[in-house]
Parts: structure tokens; sequence; C-alpha cells
């Protein structure tokens, strides 16, 4: 699943903090954490919590 796939499966009423909390992220030094409905594989919507940190190598 590539980055650009994630905001299809968004719940519509998250998508806007969703992708101004990735934009952040993608930005500063710091973590995302967010939490957004997302739509399960049969259908249904269920809420997750999700953490990313980005780690750089020199």
């Amino acid at each position: 699943m590539t980055e650009a796939m994630i905001p299809q499966f968004v719940h519509p009423d998250d998508l806007p903090e969703f992708l101004a909390e990735l934009a952040e992220f993608q930005t500063r030094v710091a973590p995302l954490d967010v939490e957004v409905r997302v739509r399960h594989a049969i259908g249904h919507y269920v809420w997750i919590h999700m953490r990313a940190v980005a780690d750089f190598d020199a």
C-alpha cells in the first residue's frame, strides 16, 4: 500500500484532518499522531490510532 492509496480508505469526515496531519508530518521532525476511521476490507468503518515516526539515515 502506498501513501497515495491511504486517503481513499479514510472516512470522508476525517479526511481533512488526516491530510492536514500528513502534510505537517512531511514538513516537520515530529511524529504523525492521528485518530481516524478507515474502511475495513468488508466495508464498514473502524477507528484506528495512527502513529508514525520518520527515521532518517545520514
